[in-house]
């Protein structure tokens, strides 16, 4: 009996415990049939929450102008002039491609270049002797004749006058001149300068650099060399000095000379030192007219030439001006 009761009374602990799990749910499982037979419930969407707006911090951007690369401007086209000034700076520049890769082209190409400056050559030779003829201030031919019996006569007229002032320097200069006994060259040079003694007039001092006479010559007086060499600095033998009677020296040559040739150098060198005149100068010269030179007569070193149009640095003058500025003061200068 007890047994019996406290069966019951289990039993009626299970239920009462059944019915509080099935009342504390939302509904019996057996009662939610139409969600179908799944062990677990979708849990609900969560709601969803607005998105909190995005504080946008304001950036800072520092814009740099665009490198535009620099547009060089072309120059300007002309059509191609084969002028003197466009051969003269191109016509290298085809002769080194012809040189550098001669094929046919870059070879005919020069040569075709160089055919055109050759007849404008031509073409400007034949023009010059055109205005040259019969024109006093161009034609060479009023300086130097070109017949032989006139360059006879003229240079017979310059000879004489030659002698005649060389002989006048007799009194004014003497010569020093340098040997040495095994020079070979000095074996002749010394029979030109006992000629110039002996026909001339002129005073020869003979100083031997090694105190030696020529072999196989007559000596005539020499002294042996006391520094002199040195002092006009000898380094090639013969040599031969202008002294003067104040002790100025001028310079002659060094090596062997012929006669004419050691005579027009003394009076160059005469001229240069001032021991004769330009007139004395020009007159020992082969020619005729010397006075008239242009340069000197238009004076048109550093002087300005009367009716030139004014101009800045290098500017061109048109040749119509500038002949006729050129002529005017020409006429003007031989009146």
């Amino acid at each position: 009996m007890k047994r019996t009761i406290g069966t019951l009374g289990f039993l009626a602990l299970c239920f009462c415990a059944t019915v509080s799990w099935s009342q504390s749910q939302e509904e019996g499982f057996f009662n939610r049939s139409e969600e179908g037979w799944f062990w677990y419930k979708e849990e609900p969407d969560e709601e969803e929450l607005e998105p909190e707006p995005e504080i946008t911090v304001p950036q800072v951007v520092i814009s740099t102008p665009e490198q535009t690369e620099p547009q060089i401007e072309s120059a300007p086209e002309f059509p191609l002039r084969l002028n003197a000034a466009w051969l003269r700076e191109n016509m290298p520049r085809y002769l080194d491609a012809a040189m550098d890769n001669p094929t046919l082209e870059n070879v005919e190409a020069y040569l075709m270049l160089q055919r055109i400056a050759m007849d404008r050559s031509q073409t400007f030779a034949e023009v010059s002797q055109v205005v040259t003829v019969g024109n006093p201030n161009l034609d060479e031919l009023a300086r130097r004749p070109s017949a032989s019996f006139a360059t006879q006569h003229l240079d017979r007229i310059a000879g004489r006058k030659r002698e005649k002032l060389l002989r006048s320097l007799t009194e004014k200069v003497g010569f020093f001149y340098f040997f040495q006994s095994d020079c070979e060259l000095c074996y002749t040079q010394d029979s030109i300068m006992n000629l110039i003694e002996d026909n001339m007039g002129f005073s020869v001092l003979r100083i031997s650099l090694d105190g030696k006479p020529i072999p196989g010559l007559q000596p005539r007086p020499f002294n042996a060399d006391d520094g002199h060499a040195e002092m006009l600095g000898v380094q090639v033998l013969p040599a031969v000095f202008l002294v003067s009677d104040e002790g100025e020296f001028a310079p002659i040559g060094q090596g062997a000379m012929a006669l004419p040739q050691i005579y027009q150098r003394v009076l160059i060198a005469s001229l240069k030192a001032g021991w004769i005149t330009n007139e004395q100068f020009n007159e020992t010269r082969p020619l005729t007219d010397l006075a008239n030179n242009l340069a000197d007569r238009l004076g048109i070193d550093g002087q300005s030439i009367e009716g030139m149009p004014t101009v800045s640095g290098d500017e061109f003058v048109p040749p119509k001006d500038l002949l006729k500025a050129l002529k005017s003061n020409i006429q003007r200068g031989g009146q």
